[in-house]
């Protein structure tokens, strides 16, 4: 089965640092989301991969698509998803933004997790604007960029919310795997997350953003006052995105 985290963050092949690591991404995303809200919430994932984040999320919201440009990725994706969850709908896309017909379809929660460290600026661009498109009122979009290293900004905004019952409070009993497993230490395989390392990546080619330019191009996705952007820094190398639509009775 094919690996988001790949060979390139160690643990990757370790089963239970996969599922620790998961449900830990799935935590900092839905973040002041809250256990009901997500329970009535219509959601879309770009860039699914296997279903590693889909999983947990597809079980706890009222209806879940998702789509992924590798068609290996997205057939284990379906695999992943459905028993948990039988109506989630995951296709393959072009690339450019959700596939029909989604593209057509109202979301109350849009996020692209570990998606946008991996594109060029245009092609970012390109993408939340489509995703934008099908965010209902009042509906989030959440999504992780490279900040750019020389910017000395720090802004917090994200995880300062209040959130109620969170929808993923602690991790769960059935996350280790076996009576032998342990906690990480010292001599445990690395669990990285995404969001651990604030070291320079080769390997990824996503735009570095300095934070008035991600503000300012979060903000220029809609008409003047429709969109409230909050960006959170919580280390030097990832900016944590969200993006609310603000029904126009609020405005």
């Amino acid at each position: 089965m094919q690996r988001f985290f790949v060979a390139s963050h160690p643990g990757w092949s370790d089963e239970a640092a996969w599922e620790r690591c998961a449900w830990r991404d799935a935590a900092a995303l839905m973040f002041g989301v809250g256990a009901d809200r997500l329970a009535r919430a219509r959601v879309l994932e770009m860039g699914c991969g296997v279903g590693r984040l889909a999983r947990l999320v597809a079980a706890r919201a009222a209806k879940y698509d998702g789509f992924d440009i590798a068609p290996s990725m997205v057939a284990d994706a379906v695999r992943t998803v459905a028993p948990v969850a039988p109506t989630a709908e995951i296709l393959v896309g072009d690339g450019s933004g959700p596939p029909p017909p989604f593209d057509e379809r109202s979301y109350d929660l849009i996020y692209a997790w570990a998606v946008f460290i991996h594109v060029s600026r245009d092609i970012a661009m390109r993408n939340l604007a489509a995703l934008v498109k099908v965010l209902a009122p009042d509906g989030q979009l959440r999504a992780q960029f490279f900040a750019d290293l020389t910017d000395p900004t720090v802004t917090r905004a994200y995880f300062d919310m209040d959130q109620g019952p969170p929808a993923f409070e602690s991790l769960p009993d059935d996350v280790s795997v076996g009576a032998d497993a342990e906690e990480p230490g010292e001599d445990a395989p690395e669990v990285v997350a995404l969001t651990a390392s604030s070291e320079e990546r080769p390997d990824y080619i996503g735009h570095n953003w300095r934070i008035d330019e991600l503000r300012a191009a979060l903000e220029g996705l809609g008409a003047p006052g429709e969109l409230d952007v909050r960006l959170e820094r919580l280390e030097p190398r990832i900016v944590y995105a969200l993006v609310r639509r603000i029904p126009s009775r609020d405005r």
